[in-house]
């Protein structure tokens, strides 16, 4: 029984009686030993609860800082694969204007021996 519907029935009881006989504070007497025997009960449900809510929550903030430990790490990735393929692009880019810039000295060279062997024929 639950230390409300204790009271709510000691308050009824003594709202019910004009006079309060002998036998009436027995009854009254009687609640009361519920209510104090009711009362621990209440207490530790209350202590269970308050102590799994507690619990409850710091698993919660553990898990939230496992989730942005990951993000941190995922975001690091992305950074790194993004400056790798930045890194991949300049140096492509540079050994095609290398390799454009060879091909246009071996052009010129070509270009040079054609004209100078086509003036002997």
């Amino acid at each position: 029984m639950s230390i409300y519907r204790v009271i709510d029935r000691l308050e009824a009881y003594v709202r019910e009686g004009t006079m309060l006989p002998f036998r009436s504070e027995e009854r009254i007497l009687e609640l009361i030993e519920k209510m104090r025997s009711t009362l621990p009960e209440e207490v530790g449900r209350a202590k269970m609860i308050a102590k799994d809510k507690d619990r409850m929550l710091r698993e919660a903030q553990e898990r939230a800082q496992e989730i942005v430990s990951e993000a941190s790490e995922h975001h690091a990735q992305m950074v790194d694969s993004h400056e790798i393929v930045q890194q991949a692009r300049a140096t492509a880019e540079s050994g095609v204007g290398d390799a454009a810039g060879r091909a246009g000295k071996i052009r010129e060279g070509a270009h040079q021996e054609c004209g100078t062997n086509m003036g002997a024929f």
